[in-house]
């Protein structure tokens, strides 16, 4: 994203009080007071490295709330949010993390009650780790397309 410095100057840049979600606390700033417009072209080249932010569950979760504190009046924020909340859930039930993976369900399902996925996703981790694990095992199964790896 290119912003101008006084842009930037008006908004605030970075909250780096933040523990997560620096990134989209700026842009929303930014939405407030300006218009966006796209660049259909890529300008750049992007690189993943391991210790990005969405390896850290914890700060994940704690940035979450935060940002609900601060944007949470808007449905489709909440919504956003409850995604979020649910990529959390099952990272951590992934690494056998239930009570944390559990909570994150619940208020994934808490700011978006008529989402079916996130219901889902925490009756099976009320159910156990088995269970959880065997279904999500078989659900790879059933959407991978022919000819290509689940890996």
């Amino acid at each position: 994203m290119l912003v101008k410095r006084e842009c930037l100057e008006q908004v605030g840049r970075f909250d780096e009080s933040l523990p997560s979600f620096q990134d989209r606390d700026l842009w929303i700033r930014l939405s407030r007071e300006f218009r966006f417009d796209y660049v259909e072209e890529p300008l750049l080249n992007y690189y993943v490295h391991p210790k990005k932010v969405w390896t850290n569950m914890d700060a994940l979760l704690q940035g979450l709330e935060i940002m609900l504190g601060k944007y949470g009046s808007a449905a489709a924020f909440r919504k956003a949010c409850s995604d979020r909340y649910l990529f959390c859930g099952i990272k951590l039930c992934e690494i056998n993390e239930f009570d944390k993976g559990r909570r994150a369900l619940r208020r994934a399902v808490a700011l978006n009650p008529y989402a079916v996925k996130p219901c889902i996703y925490l009756l099976l981790a009320l159910l156990g780790p088995k269970t959880m694990a065997t279904v999500r095992s078989k659900k790879l199964k059933l959407f991978a397309r022919p000819g290509l790896s689940n890996s």
